[in-house]
């Protein structure tokens, strides 16, 4: 009885290593994912114009600038540059012309031909206004930076409405209303004085209605971000094969082979692939098949992370649909 049970714990130990090395392990791959547009505009061989609108408007107490003409000319030219190089059009592409609307003005189907007749544009990118609020102090300065050196902060609210037409319908494309705040270090060898602290934001003002405008134009294009992914792998050459060729981004060689293992007779291994397969989906804008991949993967065999994936693709799909 006593060699019977030495047998027993030894073959259990061995029974669950061979277990655990025939299943299947997570590999990390970082891949750059694609995030669309905030406002998805379709710029495929369109001409472009943008429009900065041209008012006699005075800021109240409540703010430093209403739709000064400097700040208007700088926020149009970063919308024109920045879309420009989303376009990889040459400099000059995307024209910046004034218009003058009044009170009375209203942005219907004559007015917005009107803009796009003149410029010859089939997109209008209308700058319609810029208010920048009075500039504020941050009570706790950052103190020494560097030996004698010490660092501000100042800050000022702005908002920026642009608006983005298509010059043959007149249907309103975008609808950008751009609340934020901008702030500034300012170093300096001394205390500085409020007034002094202002004048320097004054002075770099037409820089950041620039910047604002480089911004804007981000939500008008799909963008990519460094994300990580997991995938699931076994320790055999066809599978490494398979992880080699999605960190090449050769999806289709890797989708093939995890398609066949799907079909196999193994649950486990089919649900690794099905979950494989999902992630592959996602990555190349494919979101309600990757869904529909990982709830088969589920329904195979639970792997272990694949109901958050699950739910992070619901996430996404919902936020598309909104």
């Amino acid at each position: 009885m006593k060699r019977a049970l030495v047998k027993i714990f030894i073959l259990i130990p061995l029974v669950a290593y061979i277990l655990s090395s025939c299943g299947p392990v997570t590999e990390i791959i970082n891949v750059e994912a694609r995030v669309p547009a905030a406002y998805p505009v379709d710029f495929n061989e369109k001409s472009i114009a943008v429009f900065l609108s041209v008012r006699d408007d005075m800021p109240g107490e409540s703010l430093l600038y209403k739709n000064d003409s400097t700040l208007m000319i700088r926020l149009a030219s970063g919308i024109a540059q920045a879309t420009e190089k989303s376009l990889f059009l040459d400099e000059g592409g995307v024209y910046v012309f004034k218009h003058f609307p009044d009170d009375s003005t209203v942005y219907d189907m004559p007015y917005i031909h009107h803009l796009s007749f003149s410029s010859n544009s089939d997109i209008v990118i209308l700058v319609d206004s810029l208010e920048v609020g009075n500039i504020g102090i941050v009570n706790n300065p950052a103190g020494n930076i560097s030996g004698e050196y010490v660092a501000r902060y100042i800050y000022a609210p702005f908002r920026s409405v642009i608006k983005v037409f298509d010059g043959v319908t007149a249907e309103t494309l975008a609808n950008i209303n751009q609340r934020d705040t901008v702030f500034w270090e300012i170093v300096s060898r001394n205390d500085l004085r409020p007034e002094v602290m202002t004048i320097r934001a004054r002075q770099s003002m037409p820089d950041v209605a620039q910047s604002i405008g480089e911004e804007v134009v981000k939500a008008l294009f799909p963008a990519w971000q460094e994300q990580r992914r997991a995938l699931y792998i076994y320790p055999v050459q066809a599978w490494v094969r398979a992880l080699e060729n999605a960190r090449e981004f050769k999806w289709k060689e890797a989708m093939d082979f995890w398609l066949k293992e799907t079909k196999g007779s193994d649950p486990v291994k089919s649900a690794a692939a099905a979950y494989n397969i999902a992630i592959a989906c996602e990555l190349t804008d494919r979101h309600e098949l990757a869904l529909e991949w990982a709830e088969f993967s589920l329904k195979r065999y639970k792997l272990p992370g694949v109901n958050e994936y699950k739910q992070l693709l619901i996430s996404k799909l919902e936020k598309s649909t909104r």
